[in-house]
């Protein structure tokens, strides 16, 4: 990609699918044909209805939609997975993708809430956190070998599934 294009998601997971090369080893227990299903379904999924993603934008609309959740929705949202569904969600990364919030008026605005909105604060940094991690380290970031945080990583190695026993072992501790 060139400075400057955001990438899309077929993107971001290229170098991944690609690492397979035709396996059908599983990435963190999951098939690589699941994830090659999931992201074809985001991809390919139906525009949201305006009720629940707006379809304009600019700042003033993002900081009514922002206060709309935080007062409405932020205290009884289920943050503890990854819900896609109305009100589950503040639904602000397009806002904050193009410009028209700043992570740190997000933040203002849960402080400003009051404490059922701490959670916000807290998904503020980790997206920050993950952000700075995918920038710095690059394509290494989608490397079968991660990125190394610290000295110990290089002497970690890789445990191959083959053996069908281990493999249905592990299956059955991840899975239940």
């Amino acid at each position: 990609l060139e400075s400057g294009e955001c990438p899309t998601l077929q993107d971001l997971v290229h170098p991944l699918l690609s690492s397979l090369n035709g396996h059908h080893r599983p990435i963190l227990g999951v098939s690589s044909q699941t994830i090659r299903h999931v992201i074809s379904k985001a991809v390919n999924q139906d525009k949201p209805s305006s009720e629940t993603v707006p379809s304009r934008g600019g700042e003033h609309l993002a900081l009514k939609h922002l206060d709309h959740f935080l007062q409405n929705h932020a205290a009884t949202a289920t943050r503890n997975l990854a819900c896609v569904e109305p009100n589950e969600s503040a639904r602000i990364s397009h806002f904050l993708a193009f410009g028209c919030l700043s992570p740190r008026k997000v933040v203002q605005q849960a402080e400003a809430h009051g404490e059922s909105c701490q959670w916000v604060i807290s998904h503020m940094t980790m997206r920050d956190f993950f952000l700075y991690t995918c920038l710095a380290s690059g394509r290494r970031f989608y490397k079968l070998q991660g990125i190394p945080v610290n000295k110990k990583a290089n002497t970690i190695s890789w445990k191959n599934f083959i053996d069908t026993n281990t493999q249905q072992l592990w299956l059955k501790w991840a899975l239940g």
